[in-house]
């Protein structure tokens, strides 16, 4: 999978997004991870990986997202679940 097919759907989407939308992102994330997987990275790698192609994308985290009783905007929130979507997918293939 091309990480420009993820890269070019993240930058079609405002945030937050419906659940067509999220579900679409999630597989894009899921096919990300199972191709990189395959070949060989680590999971921290695929993250980093992910988390680069969303920023490139447009999708930026703001400063609240490192502060743990902030109130998260729905982009930080949006990342957050992609990353949890790397983890869950590295580890749990279905």
């Amino acid at each position: 999978m091309r990480s420009t097919t993820l890269q070019e759907r993240l930058a079609s989407i405002a945030v937050p997004t419906d659940a067509t939308t999220e579900r679409d992102v999630q597989r894009l994330v899921w096919d990300f991870v199972d191709d990189r997987k395959a070949a060989g990275w680590p999971p921290e790698r695929v993250i980093v990986a992910v988390k680069q192609i969303a920023c490139e994308a447009g999708l930026r985290p703001s400063t609240m997202v490192i502060k743990g009783d902030a109130t998260l905007a729905a982009t930080d929130s949006f990342l957050v679940e992609m990353v949890g979507w790397c983890i869950h997918r590295y580890f749990h293939p279905e």
